[in-house]
């Protein structure tokens, strides 16, 4: 062993010093900025002091004894020490759902997202592209709120059409001179003269007039005194027209991101026959077949709008302008409400609220710090206190029925299978261990399986038809047999070590005092028994306050407390303060869940120190 360490001594020593040393600074240096970055000053020191502390001490000739310690205060103040204090400043602030960012974070979002559809909203049609880097961008072309033109395409006014020149297809009453002509694709009800014939794709023959034809695809139509092209029409010829440009241009098109719109060149633009923008160049027009993938992407799009609101994508070939609800004014620091003329104020806590109506809060709120508010509303708001009580109450039960059992029933099979000599000691003592090798959360869910109520291998055997898991008595009798079966393996272990390592003079000399079995034992061996194992059954019973595994896997916590919509009846502390920081209904509240955390840590210390001192198990023995 001396060669082996001498070895790598001097120089290689040295060498492998520097390397890790090179390491450990680099990775600071590369933090450093990150952490600058994000304002995170707690962190920076920490991160620059452990650095100096690892170079003073290894790279320094004196303070030998702190080369071996600073490596493991380093990893304590990482791994202990900080989520500690994390946890303790968590608990003083209101850190949940809604209440994640900065108040500035707040206030763009509340802008962002208060906006809705008003009367005359600007509509866009929309055409997704890919950018570069597969990015997704808007093409946004404005679609005119103005009248519709009733100028035709060759110059008639649509209110000089004679009305004995009509013809729909899709139907509809229309009025017709004997004369007429009339036309109609799903039938409809016209007036014409018995001398002319009209044919319908859906109806039988009308009477019209051969003089005149006009056909229109969805309403208006064209006007045309060509008989050949009314037959020509009614021979089914194709129904869809080119659109000429406008005379003033085709209305802008734009690219819209979420840093606002940037208008495209109209000769950047590509329009297909009908006026329809198909592309722009530059960009990749997003295949039909990628569309149903762009649903999360295209939420995520709000495009500062030219009106003051924000451009939102309805479905995937049209976009419109929503307007803001809320007002922010900087100067007085409150939102208003347009509408209503409602003034929501900053509460202190996080939120800007309605001065008359609290629970009336504009979302997302902000991180902000609230006292002992978290603390306060665990003794004196209802849906905290009356669930916390419960659980707190049942968590000492469970806790410490669990050590009682598991120690009683450990310690019996100690006892009884410590007789010298006993046949087959080693193979009894073998079985019981078992339990205690195979995995803790294996065997809870395997005890899971077992105890189901319908198809469990216990009530399908026995016929007793228990409710082990949906009933809250039978739940709680579940938790403490599948602990028991976890924890008397454990029990049995020590038991069966501290029962060898008392001195047999002890017991016979009790003996031929004339003491009784069960006298050298309660009076000899259970004291020194005691002595031994009470910092391990101290141990247990923090181990099993804060079991979260066997509730958790076993039961979830379950079934459902009456009167909370968090904590179960078979929760305890633990899974509880799990609920509220990441499966409570109503969202993630950390700042209470830290709270709670820290009582569970008072709790759980009090009573260790307790124990420890009545015990005097940490006594120190001095000759």
């Amino acid at each position: 062993m001396q060669a082996l360490i001498s070895r790598f001594g001097g120089t290689p020593a040295l060498i492998l010093k520097l390397v890790f040393l090179g390491l450990v600074n680099g990775a600071a240096i590369w933090a450093i900025p990150a952490l600058l970055s994000t304002a995170n000053w707690a962190m920076l020191v920490v991160l620059v002091g452990c650095t100096l502390a690892l170079d003073f001490f290894l790279l320094g000739k004196r303070f030998i004894p702190g080369k071996y310690v600073i490596i493991g205060a380093i990893l304590l103040t990482i791994f202990q020490l900080i989520p500690i204090g994390y946890t303790v400043a968590i608990a003083f602030t209101n850190y949940s759902t809604g209440h994640i960012g900065s108040k500035e974070e707040a206030i763009d979002t509340i802008q962002t997202d208060s906006v809705a559809e008003t009367d005359g909203a600007v509509s866009y049609d929309m055409l997704p592209l890919y950018a570069e880097g597969q990015k997704v961008v808007l093409a946004l072309t404005e679609v005119p709120n103005e009248p519709l033109d009733e100028t035709l395409t060759d110059g008639t006014d649509l209110g000089e059409v004679p009305v004995d020149e009509t013809q729909t297809e899709f139907g509809g009453s229309e009025a017709a001179s004997p004369e007429a002509s009339v036309q109609t694709e799903f039938g409809g009800s016209e007036a014409a003269s018995p001398e002319a014939s009209v044919q319908t794709e859906f109806g039988g023959s009308e009477a019209a007039s051969p003089e005149a034809s006009v056909q229109t695809e969805f309403g208006a139509g064209e006007v045309s005194t060509d008989v050949a092209s009314s037959e020509a029409s009614l021979d089914g010829g194709d129904m869809n027209i080119a659109v000429p440009e406008p005379e003033g241009g085709w209305p802008p098109t734009f690219i819209g991101t979420n840093e606002g719109l940037d208008p495209v060149p109209p000769g950047d633009v590509q329009r297909d026959e009908f006026g329809t923008v198909t592309g722009v160049t530059g960009y990749a027009t997003v295949p039909e077949a990628d569309y149903p993938s762009l649903d999360t992407t295209l939420a995520d799009v709000k495009i500062p709008g030219p009106n003051g609101g924000y451009i939102v994508a309805e479905g995937f070939t049209s976009a419109i302008e929503l307007t803001p609800i809320v007002v922010y004014d900087a100067a007085t620091d409150t939102f208003t409400n347009i509408e209503t003329g409602v003034v929501y104020t900053d509460n202190g806590e996080g939120s800007f609220t309605n001065p008359d109506n609290p629970d009336d809060e504009l979302l997302p709120g902000w991180r902000e710090n609230i006292g002992w508010s978290n603390f306060a509303s665990i003794l004196t708001d209802p849906d905290v206190s009356g669930p916390f009580v419960y659980v707190f109450i049942w968590t000492f039960i469970y806790a410490i029925l669990t050590v009682l059992l598991t120690f009683a029933v450990g310690l019996t099979l100690a006892i009884a299978l410590n007789k010298p000599g006993m046949r087959g000691q080693k193979i009894y003592r073998s079985l019981l261990i078992i339990p205690y090798a195979v995995p803790a959360f294996l065997s809870v869910l395997v005890w899971a399986g077992l105890l189901n109520d319908d198809f469990g291998a216990i009530n399908t055997a026995t016929g007793l038809g228990i409710p082990w898991l949906f009933d809250p008595f039978w739940a709680k009798v579940s938790c403490l047999l599948v602990n028991l079966w976890l924890g008397v393996p454990y029990m049995f272990l020590v038991s069966t070590g501290a029962l060898q390592a008392i001195p047999s003079e002890l017991q016979e000399a009790a003996r031929i005092d004339g003491a009784r079995n069960f006298q050298v034992f309660r009076l000899v061996n259970l004291p020194l028994l005691l002595v031994a194992l009470t910092p391990l059954l101290v141990a247990s019973f923090a181990f099993n306050f804060n079991n979260f595994n066997n509730i958790y896997l076993l039961t979830g916590g379950g079934p459902a407390l009456e009167g909370s919509s968090v904590a179960g009846a078979t929760d305890i502390l633990i899974s509880y303060t799990y609920k509220i920081a990441f499966a409570a209904g109503k969202g993630n509240d950390f700042g209470l869940a830290s709270a709670i955390s820290i009582i569970i840590f008072l709790i759980v210390g009090t009573i260790s120190a307790i124990s420890f001192a009545r015990s005097k198990a940490l006594r120190e023995e001095r000759s």
